[in-house]
């Protein structure tokens, strides 16, 4: 006998000591018979032993556990709960703490199998609970992110193999997410940047870095391969090896159009100032030539430097944008003053876009023309007269426009226009060397000079002229 009560005493103290918590109820009012320490710590400090479970805790009205051990005495089965709610009053603060438990409720039986008490084990999993719920709420974030930003997002193996892909990706390239799985996606790669890609892959399985790689991408809408900007980094365990990859791929097909717009026209930049200065050193070159004095060079060379400016405006406006051949003599007869009535100047003729390499050309020819009609021609005078017409004609090597620059109204008993000079050489030197074809002549009023060149006409410009 003395060693059953001391077997017994053994075993009491063992389920004190026992990590979990526990508690022996008897009879069908469930008085507290025994509970363990870790039952104390859960329930906090107060009179357990002789009273009942109702009696000691009335905040579990409505919880369902006097329910359960009721239902376990009468039926003598277990009930068992995981992560159940348990809302306690606490002893200190007087305020109901929010509790999850994982427990057991044992009906204990008499030796005819009739239940004489309920036996009761469990385990306080708040901080389980708590941690799987802010790992939930991690994971919902994460996924919420993933699934909000506009780049499309992978998951890959350590060998490559994609394990997820995102809604994105599915979306823009028609996959489903098993479709894209192991090698799948490659099937919405093109097919030329398909072997860079599995020689990156075999490149860096094991290495330490991110790795970029820029590769078109399918879009299931319209079938267009755009071009994407692809970064993956390895994800590591505690011991530094790779275990993963993540990735994201961001279009980026409107700015490699813009930077290749860009090298354009760095490349137009360079040309064109390469042939300015070849212009300005020509010009140069005529004005000193043909200049009586350095007061006549520096007044001739400034002023055709000053053209020169002002057509440069027109030629860095957007391409889009047509240089017409009636705003380019408007903006010469303006700069030497010109007056643009029908009795003085007349201007006809349909409106056409020129070619842009032949702009700067034709506006310094243009403005020799113009200042000699001021200096000596039909400008200088009030009887004068200058007719501006040009059409569009098709000659056998395709269309050509011709201009006729007539200045009427002159007593020519003493010719004035030059028969040299840098406007003599624009039209009869420069402007042919670009494939135009020039004629000055002489009459008992004035001068004609007729312009003829080849034109190259853009899609603005063959509209405008289509009538």
């Amino acid at each position: 006998m003395k060693e059953v009560k001391k077997g017994d005493a053994r075993l009491r103290q063992l389920f004190r000591q026992a990590p979990g918590f526990i508690a022996i109820l008897r009879g069908p009012d469930h008085i507290f018979e025994f509970c363990n320490d870790a039952y104390v710590r859960l329930v906090g400090p107060r009179p357990l032993t002789g009273r009942s479970v109702r009696e000691v805790f009335p905040e579990l009205e409505g919880q369902g556990f006097f329910e359960w051990l009721d239902g376990v005495y009468r039926s003598g089965s277990a009930h068992v709960g995981q992560e159940v709610p348990l809302r306690l009053l606490s002893g200190a603060t007087h305020v109901v703490e929010e509790r999850y438990v994982d427990f057991v409720y044992q009906a204990i039986t008499d030796s005819n199998g009739q239940a004489t008490g309920v036996f009761v084990e469990g385990y306080d999993v708040t901080a389980r609970v708590g941690a799987n719920r802010a790992l939930r709420e991690s994971e919902t974030r994460w996924r919420t992110l993933v699934e909000g930003i506009p780049q499309l997002v992978w998951r890959a193996d350590v060998n490559g193999a994609w394990t997820w892909s995102s809604p994105q990706w599915n979306d823009y390239t028609g996959q489903s997410q098993q479709e894209s799985c192991g090698e799948g996606w490659l099937a919405a790669i093109h097919p030329e940047d398909r072997a860079k890609i599995v020689r990156s892959g075999e490149a860096t399985t094991a290495a330490d870095g991110a790795v970029a790689l820029e590769y078109r991408i399918r879009r299931a809408a319209d079938g267009a391969w755009l071009w994407h900007h692809s970064r993956s980094v390895p994800v590591r365990n505690a011991a530094g090896e790779i275990v993963e990859w993540l990735g994201t791929s961001t279009d980026i097909h409107e700015l490699k159009g813009l930077q290749d717009r860009q090298a354009l026209l760095v490349g137009e930049l360079q040309h064109r100032t390469r042939n300015l200065i070849s212009v300005i050193r020509a010009i140069a070159q005529q004005t000193l030539t043909s200049a009586e004095s350095l007061q006549d060079f520096n007044v001739a060379f400034g002023a055709r430097l000053s053209a020169l400016g002002k057509v440069q405006s027109l030629l860095s406006m957007p391409d889009g944008e047509a240089i017409t051949i009636d705003a380019l003599l408007r903006l010469e007869l303006d700069s030497v003053g010109a007056v643009m009535t029908p009795d003085r100047v007349e201007m006809r003729g349909p409106a056409v876009a020129l070619e842009r390499s032949i702009v700067q050309m034709l506006a310094l020819a243009f403005h020799e023309l113009a200042t000699n009609a001021r200096k000596h021609g039909a400008l200088s005078t009030s009887t004068g007269h200058l007719t501006l017409s040009w059409r569009i004609v098709s000659g056998d090597s395709g269309l050509w426009l011709t201009l006729d620059w007539v200045e009427s109204g002159l007593d020519q008993t003493e010719p004035k226009h030059s028969s040299s000079g840098f406007g003599r050489f624009l039209l009869e030197k420069a402007l042919p060397h670009l494939g135009a074809e020039t004629r000055f002549e002489l009459a008992a009023d004035g001068a004609r000079y007729s312009i003829s060149l080849p034109l190259h006409l853009t899609a603005a410009a063959r509209s405008q002229t289509a009538d």
